[in-house]
């Protein structure tokens, strides 16, 4: 029945009217999508016109803002600058009078510091300082327990004086171990009997790995004791029989004298000031009898 209707020519009336519905309902779609899109820019406009307004309070404001910058800036011409304290902390600076570097207020009598040096205006606590004026600088005192030497150029205790070797301006020169200035510095010294300055803690870190000055090789302290045992385990052990008349060449660092004595392997003694601090300074070689 449908395949002869439509062989007939009624399927394409139908068909065409279906087709048209169809086209209008798309045409209507297509129109309803246009409205909504007329709606959103619509919407779009006016919420421009809104930041517009803001726009113009935002202008508005930042001028206003711009108007009370240009007269702090205006006020700030008579010296003041962007970064410094603004107009009022400018002219209050103006008008309070510039007071000398003291320890107290002269208006307020406020306490800047227990210790006050005029010449190098330092303000601390007490720790007894005082100015050494040869040193140029302030030291922690008492200053009755420190004598200036001339000589080494630096404050040194009161036991030390006319007990010490004097080098001229050791205090100049830097630590050895540390590798730090020592005149300037709140450690206190150290001076090795061959005249050279350390830090204290320098010096006590030190003796914890040896017993020689860094510089010049010479004993850092009294070796006496030590070098007398030293002379009973050189007679307990006999060296062996190829090397009992060996002698060779050593240079003292002690007293820098140079001697021929017989080798042992736990140490050389000098026999200008019995001290095993030597050093090798030539080769081992046999007595003449026994070439």
């Amino acid at each position: 029945m449908i395949s002869e209707f439509i062989r007939e020519g009624g399927g394409r009336k139908v068909l065409g009217e279906w087709g048209e519905k169809r086209k209008v309902w798309g045409a209507g779609s297509k129109q309803g999508l246009r409205r909504r899109g007329r709606k959103k820019q619509a919407s779009k406009v006016k919420g421009g016109r809104k930041q517009g307004l803001r726009g113009e309070g935002g202008k508005k404001k930042q001028g206003f803002k711009g108007r009370g910058g240009g007269k702090k800036q205006a006020r700030l011409k008579g010296g003041g600058s962007e970064e410094g304290l603004g107009w009022r902390g400018e002219q209050a600076r103006r008008k309070a009078p510039l007071l000398d570097a003291q320890q107290r207020c002269e208006g307020c009598h406020s306490l800047f510091g227990e210790y006050y040096c005029g010449i190098c205006h330092l303000f601390d606590r007490d720790k007894k300082q005082y100015h050494c004026a040869e040193c140029g600088i302030c030291r922690i005192g008492p200053k009755e327990d420190f004598f200036h030497c001339s000589k080494c150029n630096l404050c040194l205790s009161l036991s030390l004086r006319g007990k010490h070797k004097c080098i001229e301006n050791v205090s100049r020169q830097d630590c050895p171990i540390c590798l730090e200035d020592i005149h300037t510095s709140r450690v206190g010294a150290h001076v090795l009997p061959c005249g050279h300055l350390l830090h204290r803690t320098c010096y006590e870190d030190m003796l914890k790995e040896g017993y020689r000055c860094p510089l010049c090789m010479h004993s850092a302290l009294d070796m006496t004791r030590y070098w007398r045992q030293l002379d009973d385990e050189v007679a307990q052990t006999p060296m062996p029989t190829e090397y009992q008349n060996m002698m060779v060449e050593i240079l003292c660092n002690d007293c820098n004298a140079r001697s021929t004595v017989q080798f042992h392997l736990l140490g050389m003694k000098c026999k200008n000031c019995e001290s095993y601090n030597t050093a090798q300074d030539g080769r081992c070689r046999l007595p003449l009898e026994e070439q």
